[in-house]
């Protein structure tokens, strides 16, 4: 049966992907977790009053992780002007890996032409 070229590759990248947005999930999580900490009171509730305020918060911290601005443009964005350029750590991080799968897959057909195909062709 046919193999994918470059599938370990692929399987490999995701298991690290899933740890690194495990790890990105978490750190963000930790902060709007320190965030609630400080808005409440000594018996950890959060007064009524403070919830627009701290949902705001909240927000931000969890546009920052997805989004970021551009000088000049309204809005956030995900991406640079250039369309690639991430602005944030959860585009980083899907380019990153993007660019991981792809150079494996590429690399493992790549190799296979060249142990197949004679070198004047």
């Amino acid at each position: 049966m046919a193999e994918i070229g470059g599938k370990r590759a692929l399987y490999t990248a995701l298991r690290e992907m899933q740890a690194d947005m495990h790890t990105l999930f978490s750190d963000v999580a930790a902060r709007i977790g320190g965030v609630m900490r400080s808005y409440a009171t000594a018996d950890g509730t959060i007064p009524q009053a403070r919830g627009v305020e701290l949902r705001v918060e909240i927000g931000s911290i969890i546009d920052g992780m997805f989004t970021g601005t551009l000088p000049g443009r309204r809005g956030r964005h995900a991406f640079g002007p250039d369309g690639v350029t991430p602005l944030a750590e959860y585009p980083r991080l899907l380019n990153h890996y993007l660019v991981q799968v792809i150079r494996a897959v590429v690399g493992a057909h790549a190799a296979y032409l060249r142990r197949v195909m004679p070198d004047d062709v």
